[in-house]
């Protein structure tokens, strides 16, 4: 029974890995999907509420002295994942500007079927340090957005190290998204993702960025 159990675990997330295939623009009932909050696959046609698995450990410190913007990472950068039955190509842009304002631009190329998809992220600060209004739109659904939250503070694992940061991500729907972060040196950027989008099981993988001049994938 637990092989069955893992096998349908298997098959779920790497049924969401897959971008395209598995975001329909149109539901069966003739509306448009909606926004799930998957990175891979962030289309979705579920009427009812579906349940999200919590995501482990706990969010970032915000306080005075804590590092809660992302101005060190501008830039572009890329790298390949490995995910579920998939494998990507990632490029990722990061803009900030006055008063920590920041857009991010996540480029994936999936490089079995060539399917290619474009997430946008902007953040703009809230009252509170280290706290910033999100909203999410994507190339698949141009007409969609998706509203929520971040935090950006210092990383609260047990495992952290000396300059590690997190980034939390709580959607409307009840997505989350916790990245924790290094920037090593000034060209190296080591995260481990962990993503609990509703109906699905958590997310875990992680990947290695460099800094890039490339403009596009």
């Amino acid at each position: 029974m637990k092989k069955i159990q893992i096998a349908v675990l298997a098959l779920a997330a790497s049924a969401a890995a897959v971008p395209l295939l598995a975001a329909p623009r149109l539901c069966g009932n003739g509306r448009p999907a909606a926004l799930s909050g998957d990175l891979f696959s962030p289309a979705e046609c579920s009427s009812t509420t579906l349940k999200t698995a919590a995501l482990p450990g706990e969010a970032p410190l915000t306080g005075k002295n804590a590092r809660t913007g992302l101005k060190d990472l501008d830039g572009r950068w890329e790298g390949n994942l490995n995910y579920a039955l998939g494998r990507y190509e990632l490029l990722l842009t990061v803009k900030t500007g006055w008063g920590g304002k920041a857009d991010l631009t996540l480029e994936l190329k999936e490089l079995q079927f060539h399917q290619r998809l474009t997430d946008r992220l902007t953040l703009v600060p809230a009252k509170e340090n280290g706290r910033f209004e999100a909203v999410m739109t994507t190339s698949l659904l141009p007409d969609a957005a998706l509203n929520g939250g971040a935090i950006i503070g210092e990383s609260t694992g047990t495992a952290r190290t000396p300059g590690m940061r997190q980034t939390d991500l709580l959607f409307t729907n009840g997505a989350a998204h916790r990245a924790v972060f290094t920037l090593r040196g000034k060209d190296e950027l080591q995260l481990r993702v962990l993503s609990a989008i509703p109906g699905a099981p958590l997310q875990d993988y992680e990947i290695s960025l460099t800094r890039t001049k490339r403009e596009a994938l």
